[in-house]
């Protein structure tokens, strides 16, 4: 199963919060890759943000309904059955930040679906061991699965999966 599968497994609506929903380099719509599309085409009501202010005013202007904010300051008013960050974490400057924010847009019984690369893989760290990984200019921190967990942890959430 891929990634965007997967996610879409777990969500729970009608209300879905996407966090950093802009797919860069590409023009998002019809792209099956695009989580985001796919969201919409599945649940009631999506909600994006992204940082990206002109590609949050194209899609708006198609028919998506996207904030443009900063995930690590957003203040909508909006309160979530799933809150997804799909590949967002290891591009933000302070995760803590992060997670304080999608726990105040969070419903009590909503659920939070969060992804990252694990650099610690092994098909990571065949590239680290022969010298051609090639870390993502965009990313801040790796976090594998214990440290995301202790950071998850210190801001109040409860890790099932």
């Amino acid at each position: 199963m891929n990634r965007i599968d997967a996610i879409l497994e777990r969500v729970n609506g009608p209300t879905v919060l996407d966090l950093g929903c802009v797919q860069p380099n590409k023009d998002n719509i019809g792209d099956e890759d695009w989580l985001h599309g796919r969201l919409v085409d599945a649940y009631d009501r999506v909600v994006g943000v992204d940082i990206d202010e002109r590609a949050v005013r194209k899609l708006n202007t198609q028919g998506y309904t996207v904030h443009h904010a900063d995930v690590e300051a957003m203040n909508l008013d909006i309160q979530a059955d799933t809150v997804v960050a799909g590949e967002l974490i290891e591009h933000v400057s302070n995760p803590g930040l992060l997670l304080d924010r999608i726990g105040e847009h969070t419903k009590p019984t909503g659920n939070v679906i969060l992804t990252t690369p694990n650099p610690w893989a092994i098909v990571h760290l065949r590239r680290h061991l022969n010298g051609t990984f090639h870390i993502n200019d965009e990313h801040t921190g790796w976090y594998g699965p214990q440290t995301l967990r202790q950071l998850l942890d210190r801001h109040g959430f409860e890790v099932t999966q």
